[in-house]
């Protein structure tokens, strides 16, 4: 049910969408890290790219609680 923030609220979810998009942003920093092997290390790419659709899914939760809606494309 969605229902109106009161300000300490709006700004722990601001928080934790900001938290959520420097972990994104530091995921991609290890792919591109490990995509720079001479033989990339594809395991640990992998799991970097999961991590960063567990954290697109986190933010789209946090949007609805903000009421937003997002669909991702897979």
């Amino acid at each position: 049910m969605i229902h109106e923030l009161h300000i300490p609220e709006m700004e722990n979810l601001k928080a934790n969408l900001n938290d959520l998009l420097d972990l994104i942003a530091r995921a991609n920093k290890m792919i591109a890290f490990h995509q720079s092997y001479e033989q990339p290390d594809t395991l640990a790419i992998r799991q970097y790219e999961d991590l960063k659709q567990q954290y697109a899914v986190q933010i789209i939760e946090l949007l609805k609680e903000m009421n937003v809606s997002l669909q991702v494309a897979a």
